[in-house]
């Protein structure tokens, strides 16, 4: 038999809405820098309009791509692979095998040699990556991604980059060297000093501001972008 205090907690747990990207972002062990009401305010312009601007983002990016037997991993590495900040490398490798010929590792192509990669860029690093591969910003809602860069091992809303040109036939039959995607979070941030995030103004991390964010960085890395 139900008490009454079950039935409370199970109407509860039914009525509860949907967690939107903003929610998302400050849930789950998500980064507290994100938590944007809860910071003080650091001396840069009080614009939102400004500090929200795609220039003025820092880009968590998680990066990975499989290229063909025949192709080597350098041809799509991001550029300045091994730079550093402040002592540590920008880019992480996390993945890295090549696809087995019977059983391929996560459904990769049989002989295609895997790699992943994340970071934190800046927006210039960033165009350097969307310019050299090339990736293009998709309109595509994503579910987010999971453990990236700078956000803590929570759950963040992401936007997917996607490698180009596009190497399918239109019966889907594979006929490129490489297939790959990246998912990226903007940040509304800077780094500080020391190399670690530094929220920029205390924008409240609202629905709109996320739609706004992300509106803007699909208008400038899209797929009909004319340079940057």
């Amino acid at each position: 038999m139900k008490t009454l205090e079950t039935q409370t907690m199970e109407t509860e747990t039914l009525q509860s809405p949907e967690p939107s990207p903003a929610d998302i972002m400050t849930q789950n062990g998500a980064s507290p820098l994100l938590d944007l009401d809860s910071v003080p305010t650091v001396p840069v312009p009080v614009d939102p309009q400004t500090v929200l601007d795609p220039e003025n983002l820092i880009y968590s990016v998680i990066y990975d791509y499989d290229v063909s037997p025949e192709t080597s991993v350098r041809k799509y590495e991001p550029p300045a692979r091994y730079a550093k900040r402040n002592g540590l490398r920008v880019w992480d490798l996390t993945e890295s095998w090549t696809q087995g010929p019977d059983e391929p590792y996560g459904g990769g192509l049989p002989g295609f040699k895997h790699r992943k990669l994340v970071a934190l860029l800046t927006y210039d690093q960033l165009v350097a990556l969307a310019e050299s591969v090339p990736l293009y910003a998709s309109d595509v809602r994503t579910l987010g991604s999971l453990g990236a860069p700078g956000l803590g091992l929570g759950l963040a809303p992401a936007i997917s980059f996607e490698l180009e040109p596009d190497q399918y036939t239109r019966w889907g039959q594979w006929t490129g060297d490489a297939y790959g995607s990246a998912y990226v979070t903007p940040i509304p941030a800077r780094f500080g000093a020391d190399g670690d995030l530094e929220p920029t103004v205390p924008v409240p991390m609202t629905e709109s501001t996320w739609e706004t964010i992300r509106s803007g960085v699909i208008d400038r890395f899209g797929y009909d972008r004319t340079g940057f």
